[in-house]
C-alpha cells in the first residue's frame, strides 16, 4: 500500500493506493482534474516562475515507507512499502531493465522519469546505500538528494506508463553484504571507513611494492577459473578474508592518535620490509590529508618510530571479504561489476527461497499436516507472493524426494518378506500378503500425487 497526501506542503495522509497497479492506473488516467495543470506546466517549462507554485499544489504519494498519519517524523513510520523509488531528472533516452523495474513513467516536467523496483528489507538507515547500489546495478543516474525515507512523488501524467509486477526482488541485506565491509560506515581495530578509493592514499607516494591490502596474496592460493561472464563466484560461504587499509575522510581532534596509530600498525603488518622513512612519509601524508587539525610533524615521527620498533610483533588481521573475482584481462566499469554481482546474488536468493519452501512442504507432510500455500507461508514467514512464486517448483522437488522414499521402502519390504518366505516356505500365503501390502503402499503414494495443491 502507498499513502496519499494532498500536496508537497500538506503532508497529512488522506488516503491510500492499495497497490502499485492502482498508482500506475492513476498516472495513466486522462480524466483526472489536475491533468490540465500538468499540461500547462509542461508548456511553461521548469525555468518559468509559474512552474514551481503549480507543482507544489499537485497530489502526491509516498513511495518508500508507510506512515501512521503525518509524513515527516521517523516515529510515524509503519514499515516499508516493499518498493524503492528512483528519480531520473537528466533528459535522455533510457532503456530500463524490466527484469527488475516493475514500473516507470514520465516525470511531471516530461523531461525525466520515475521508476519503481521491489526491495525486501529496506530501512531508513540502509535506504541511501541500497538505492545507490541498485541505481549502479541498473546503470541509471543516481541522485542522492532524491532519496529519503519520507520521499513523496508527485502523481504525474503518462498514458504510456509501464507496469509489470512479475519482476526480481532486490534484497537489502544481501546488497549490504555484497559491499566490502570497509566501504560501509563501520571500522574495525586496524582499518577505518573511507568513501574514497584506496588509491587516494598513494597519490603522493608512488614507490612500487607498497601494499594497502593483501588480497592478491590470498588469490594466489586459489585455482581461479572465470566463467563466461569473466567472473569467479566463490559463494556466500567461501569468501576470501583479507586485510584492507582505509582512513576516514575526516579525522577529528580527539581521534587523531588512535586512528593514525592503527593505520600505521596495519601498514607495517602488510609491508614488513618497509623502511622507517617510508612509514613516516605515508603517515604524515595521511595526517595532512585527513586530520582536522593535523598533528605536528614531530608527533608523527615519534608515533612512527614507536610502531616501527615493534613492527615484527604485529600481524595483519582480516577485516574485509571478497566473494567475486574478475578477469583482469577485461576492462571493468564499476556499474558492470555491480550489475553482474546482483545477478549472482539474486540467483542465490532464488535458490535459497526455493529450498526454504521445499523444506517447509516436507516438514508439513512428514508431520501429517496440510501443506497449502497459506500453511507454507506461516511456517516460513515469507511474503505470500514469494511463496506463491516458488511453491510449484518446490512441490515438484518434494514429489521427487518422496518418490525415492516410497520406492526404497517398497524394495526393503520385498527383500524382507521374500527372505522370510524362503525361510519359512509359506508360498501362497506369504506372496499374497506381500502383494497386498505393496498394493496398499502404491495406492497411498498414488493418492498423494493426485492431491490438489493450492
Amino acid at each position: 500500500m502507498f499513502d496519499r497526501i494532498e500536496n508537497c506542503k500538506k503532508r497529512s495522509v488522506i488516503g491510500v493506493f492499495n497497490n502499485l497497479r492502482e498508482v500506475v492506473e492513476y498516472i495513466k488516467n486522462p480524466e483526472r482534474e489536475e491533468i490540465e495543470t500538468i499540461k500547462m506546466m509542461r508548456q511553461l517549462g521548469k525555468s518559468s516562475p509559474q512552474y514551481k507554485p503549480l507543482k507544489l499544489n499537485l497530489p502526491c504519494f509516498i513511495t518508500n515507507f508507510r506512515f501512521r498519519s503525518y509524513v515527516a517524523d521517523k516515529k510515524n513510520i509503519l514499515g516499508p512499502t516493499g518498493y524503492l523509488y528512483l528519480d531520473i531528472d537528466e533528459p535522455g533516452e533510457y532503456s530500463f531493465n524490466t527484469a527488475y523495474v516493475c514500473a516507470y513513467w514520465k516525470s511531471v516536467s516530461d523531461t525525466g522519469y520515475g521508476l519503481m523496483v521491489k526491495v525486501d528489507g529496506l530501512t531508513p538507515e540502509n535506504l541511501k546505500i541500497v538505492a545507490k547500489e541498485i541505481a549502479n546495478a541498473l546503470s541509471i543516474p543516481f541522485d542522492k538528494n532524491a532519496i529519503s525515507y519520507d520521499r513523496n512523488n508527485i502523481l504525474s501524467f503518462d498514458p504510456d506508463a509501464y507496469y509489470n509486477d512479475n519482476v526480481e526482488v532486490f534484497n537489502a541485506s544481501e546488497i549490504i553484504a555484497s559491499i566490502p565491509q570497509t566501504a560501509q560506515k563501520v571500522y574495525t581495530q586496524n582499518s577505518y571507513y573511507n568513501s574514497n578509493s584506496p588509491t587516494k592514499l598513494t597519490l603522493h607516494c608512488n614507490r612500487s611494492g607498497i601494499r594497502y591490502n593483501n588480497l592478491e596474496e590470498f588469490k594466489a592460493r586459489l585455482q581461479i577459473n572465470f566463467d563466461s561472464n569473466g567472473v569467479m563466484d566463490l559463494g556466500a560461504k567461501n569468501k576470501i578474508p583479507y586485510t584492507q587499509l582505509y582512513l576516514p575522510n575526516v579525522i577529528r581532534l580527539h581521534n587523531r592518535d588512535r586512528i593514525l596509530s592503527s593505520f600505521a600498525i596495519g601498514f607495517v603488518s602488510l609491508n614488513t620490509n618497509v623502511s622507517l622513512e617510508i612509514l613516516i612519509e605515508r603517515l604524515n601524508q595521511a595526517n595532512l590529508d585527513r586530520c582536522m587539525p593535523p598533528l605536528e610533524f614531530h608527533e608523527i615521527v615519534k608515533m612512527a618510530k614507536g610502531i616501527y620498533k615493534r613492527k615484527d610483533t604485529y600481524e595483519s588481521k582480516p577485516n574485509a571479504t571478497r566473494r567475486f573475482l574478475y578477469d583482469p584481462q577485461r576492462k571493468w566499469e564499476k556499474y558492470e561489476k555491480n550489475s553482474i554481482n546482483m545477478k549472482y546474488l539474486n540467483a542465490d536468493r532464488r535458490a535459497n527461497s526455493l529450498k526454504k519452501v521445499e523444506n517447509a512442504i516436507l516438514e508439513l507432510y512428514d508431520a501429517g499436516n496440510r501443506y497449502w500455500k497459506s500453511d507454507v507461508t506461516k511456517v516460513t514467514r515469507m511474503h505470500p507472493d514469494t511463496v506463491a512464486k516458488y511453491y510449484l517448483p518446490a512441490f515438484k522437488e518434494v514429489q521427487k524426494i518422496l518418490a525415492c522414499k516410497h520406492y526404497y521402502s517398497l524394495l526393503d519390504f520385498q527383500n524382507q518378506y521374500i527372505g522370510l518366505y524362503y525361510k519359512q516356505k509359506r508360498n501362497v500365503g506369504m506372496l499374497s500378503f506381500m502383494v497386498k501390502h505393496q498394493k496398499e503402499q502404491k495406492e497411498g503414494f498414488t493418492s498423494y500425487f493426485k492431491r490438489y495443491h493450492r
